[in-house]
């Protein structure tokens, strides 16, 4: 039986600003929603379950995109979620200011 992906996450974005919007190349699967946690921390993005935006297995997704005020990034996780959840280590933002190089 083949399952599709519910969601994507990303975490450690609380206290920065976020504008979540995604690129467009032909034939690949567009979210429905991107939404954020009430603490801020957690950014996602859901896909249908049925129908033609479906990201099931062997199909893939728009880039997904963050825009940040952040400064500084760091690793942080990114998971995709439909009943198991699988994580990889992103990149997102961190606390303080890059310093400049010497």
């Amino acid at each position: 039986m083949q399952t599709s992906t519910v969601r994507g996450t990303v975490n450690n974005y609380a206290g920065v600003g976020v504008d979540a919007a995604y690129l467009t190349p032909p034939g690949a699967i567009i979210p429905n929603a991107a939404t954020r946690s009430g603490s801020g921390d957690v950014v996602g993005w859901n896909f249908d379950i049925s129908g033609p935006n479906v990201l099931a297995p062997n199909r893939t997704s728009v880039p997904l995109v963050l825009r940040t005020n952040s400064q500084n990034f760091a690793i942080n996780t990114a998971s995709v979620i439909d009943g198991a959840t699988a994580s990889v280590n992103g990149l997102g933002p961190a606390a303080g200011i890059l310093p400049e190089p010497a």
